[in-house]
């Protein structure tokens, strides 16, 4: 906040020279600015001297460090969370972070941050971990896969192309890294599973329908839609055909948004009422689709749709016996939009490392962002500036001298890797 106030020789009127008395009450003007800059933080430890002959404590004792990733790292907890938010949630490149900050006046060794990184991968395994339990126990999830880049020569894997599989759940966004993009993830993902499973017509999900029998699949219209859009494009001639199509799919759509208003709103409505409308436009779809894929008036690309769509009925209208199912798969498809925005800006992950920190942290961040949480606080009307040497001093707390966390510690000692992965591959 700052004040605004005339010169002294501004006080007084130009044309008689008589001066201005102040005037109760003021005129404010707020102005939005933006101040981004980097400072450090100096830490003064207290250091203390026993005056016991106990064997015990050393002679000398000195108040505990404060908390920080790395015992005796640079590198503070703020600093972390830009660049796994930077990279990570808004798909920057490692790169080019630290040559906005070089251009802010902090220059930071790339190598330096690599392995930093590589440092603090593992203590996101157990959030990660709680989150992927979380998933399995839901009874409704949207699955999806899309491919991602590790360049780390792997035995028994020829090309550098890998995937990155989603099970999004009400509370929890799930990422899992896997070389291939058979079967065998889904399946060991819905091991135990009883519930929806939302997704699109991808043979590998087929493949989960006999896996647990308490597990229902449900196909995604949004895919069914698309089908028409491309035998559109790939035909011009049968537009009006293709356009009719997509106008009674959108009818579906209305017809079951307005049964789940209604819902909502009077519960109590018997639901041969609210059904009716919906379950009049999904029988004239059938009959339809029953009737032109008979004739042999249509192009492939049209068939193909229609072929496409009687094979996937039943599971295309299980959201009719059940409200709480929803009729595409566009959230999971969301979801993987950031995956493939940072497959283009910095093509993938430089080691396994940090292919697997990535999954971890698509999956941290989609959890955050589908709880509809914010990754920077609230702007306040007056928030004080840091100065540019920020002083703390600490002193030794009632008790033993400091604690180091053993759990962390044998964490944080691990053999680091030989490559360097978070370095950006393009």
């Amino acid at each position: 906040m700052s004040r605004s106030t005339f010169p002294p020789d501004g006080k007084v009127c130009p044309g008689c020279s008589l001066p201005f008395v102040a005037f109760p009450g003021e005129e404010t003007k707020e102005t939005i600015e933006i101040d981004v800059r980097a400072y450090r933080r100096l830490y003064h430890r207290k250091r203390y001297r026993k005056t016991c002959s106990c064997p015990g404590p050393p002679g000398i004792v000195t108040a505990p460090a404060p908390a920080s990733l790395i015992p005796k790292g640079l590198l503070g907890i703020s600093v972390f969370v830009e660049i796994l938010a930077g990279k990570y949630a808004f798909h920057t490149p490692l790169g080019r972070i630290l040559a906005f900050w070089e251009q802010s006046g902090l220059v930071l060794s790339p190598g330096t941050v690599d392995s930093a990184l590589v440092r603090i991968a593992c203590l996101f395994l157990p959030l990660y971990e709680a989150l992927l339990a979380r998933s399995r126990t839901a009874s409704l999830s949207h699955a999806g896969e899309t491919r991602f880049h590790v360049f780390e020569e792997i035995e028994g894997k020829e090309s550098d192309r890998w995937w990155l599989w989603c099970f999004l759940t009400v509370d929890a966004v799930v990422f899992v890294l896997d070389p291939t993009r058979s079967a065998s993830v889904p399946k060991t993902h819905v091991k135990d599973f009883k519930g929806f499973l939302i997704v699109d017509r991808y043979a590998a999900y087929k493949a989960t329908a006999g896996v647990e029998p308490g597990l229902v699949l449900c196909f995604c219209w949004a895919h069914a839609r698309r089908d028409f859009v491309k035998a559109r494009a790939r035909h011009p001639d049968r537009s009006e055909w293709a356009d009719s199509w997509k106008s009674l799919i959108a009818r579906l759509y209305r017809a079951n948004a307005h049964r789940l208003v209604a819902l909502e709103e009077d519960s109590g409505r018997p639901r041969s009422s609210l059904d009716a409308p919906l379950l009049e436009v999904q029988d004239e779809m059938n009959a339809r689709a029953r009737r032109e894929i008979g004739e042999d008036r249509f192009p492939p690309g049209c068939r193909a749709a229609l072929q496409s769509l009687l094979p996937h009925w039943k599971g295309r209208t299980v959201f009719a016996d059940f409200s709480q199912v929803p009729m595409d798969n566009n959230i999971a498809e969301r979801a993987q939009r950031g995956v493939a925005v940072g497959r283009k800006v910095f093509y993938g992950a430089g080691s396994l490392v940090s292919g697997h920190m990535a999954a971890h942290l698509y999956s941290l961040f989609g959890t955050w962002s589908n709880a509809g949480l914010t990754l920077r606080p609230r702007p306040t009307p007056t928030r004080p500036m840091p100065s540019e040497n920020v002083f703390e001093r600490s002193t030794l707390p009632h008790g033993s001298p400091g604690r180091w966390i053993r759990t962390r510690k044998q964490l944080l000692a691990r053999p680091l890797p030989d490559a360097s992965p978070f370095a950006d591959t393009g």
